[in-house]
């Protein structure tokens, strides 16, 4: 009677931390939405949503000229750094144009052709790392001067340092995320390679807490590393988010179409959320809707707001930068802040000779 006990105990302890188990694989990143609950932008203006703000016209002259429309913008401690083909410009927090890195080649301090950056804190200051063909090649943020490479295996085509004994690269292969000590030791491996669910986006990881996760396409799906264990798992970014893009549902269809003709196939069949942004306490995360229409999702400490707009209405509660089409809204997918969230705005005189303008949000609701 005593085992049968014993084994009725055991078998109900091992169910408990089963369900417990099952309960932490279903929290969301950044909490849940109330899309029952959703407002129309055109009633609203965005300065009620982006409460600080200021607007950072970049210098334009030959020596700053940016010319790659599918540059990483990226702010760190005041500073705006920028990529553009193969080199990476400095900007302060007004837009003037500080120096820029341009060091591409194939000698020892050079790197080959940039495929990320980051900026990371150094013993004497921050440093930029430059990912390309050639490894990792680390100079010092303030000088420009070069500090030394770390050669991984593999392209290291996104980069992200977490803290002092781990950094992030997603690269080709079998397992596409891979967590690296400082002196070059893989020490986890993650996610299979997946056709279906390329890594095509500039700027895809984010923080929330200590942890660190990256957006997976445009589903409501991440890899998420925390370093507290030193582990990857999957996970949703928000609690639900009715009919959007799955992982999963991306595998189905292109087993039935095809890799080449899946995307096109399964346009408008279900919504795609572009991107997702975070800083400090605060998210920032777009819908392209199967309708056509966009919803925008905001969030600061707990409080919410969802708020659904078209091009042709939304542009009534833009009194930010009314000379400029709404859809500078969607920019955010190419930028990284610590101080809040960029977007890319359209130069002041349009003639496509001038540098961006940055609309800079230190804070929203």
């Amino acid at each position: 009677m005593m085992k049968k006990t014993l084994g009725v105990i055991i078998l109900s302890m091992l169910w408990l931390m089963s369900c417990r188990h099952q309960e932490s694989n279903n929290d969301s990143l950044l909490g849940g939405i109330d899309f029952a609950n959703r407002k129309d932008l055109s009633d609203m203006k965005l300065s009620d949503l982006m409460t600080d703000y200021s607007i950072v016209e970049l210098e334009t002259n030959d020596s700053c000229l940016i010319g790659d429309n599918r540059g990483k913008y990226v702010k760190k401690e005041g500073i705006i750094y920028v990529k553009s083909f193969n080199e990476i410009m400095e900007f302060d927090e007004s837009g003037k144009f500080l120096r820029k890195l341009s060091r591409q080649g194939n000698g020892p301090e050079e790197y080959g052709g940039i495929l990320d950056f980051e900026i990371v804190p150094g013993k004497d200051g921050k440093e930029i790392w430059i990912g390309s063909e050639s490894g990792i090649s680390r100079y010092d943020a303030r000088t420009l001067a070069f500090i030394g490479r770390k050669d991984y295996e593999g392209f290291p085509s996104q980069i992200r340092y977490v803290n002092d004994t781990t950094f992030l690269v997603v690269s080709a292969g079998d397992k596409w995320f891979n967590a690296w000590s400082p002196e070059g030791k893989v020490r986890q491996r993650y996610f299979d390679e997946d056709q279906a669910n390329s890594l095509r986006k500039i700027s895809q990881f984010n923080n929330t807490g200590d942890r660190v996760f990256y957006q997976i396409e445009d589903t409501n799906e991440a890899v998420v590393y925390d370093p507290a264990t030193d582990a990857f798992t999957m996970s949703k970014i928000f609690d639900a988010i009715p009919e959007v893009q799955t992982i999963s549902g991306n595998r189905e269809a292109m087993a039935k179409y095809g890799y080449l003709d899946f995307h096109k196939e399964t346009d408008g069949l279900y919504d795609t959320m572009i991107y997702v942004r975070t800083s400090g306490g605060m998210s920032l995360a777009q819908l392209f809707r199967k309708d056509g229409s966009r919803t925008l999702i905001l969030s600061r400490d707990g409080k919410t707001r969802v708020m659904d707009y078209d091009m042709a209405n939304g542009g009534k509660a833009n009194d930010i930068v009314p000379d400029i089409n709404i859809r500078f809204l969607t920019t955010p997918v190419a930028t990284d802040s610590d101080s809040g969230f960029l977007f890319i705005l359209e130069p002041l005189d349009g003639d496509g000779d001038s540098n961006p303008r940055l609309l800079d949000v230190a804070k929203i609701l």
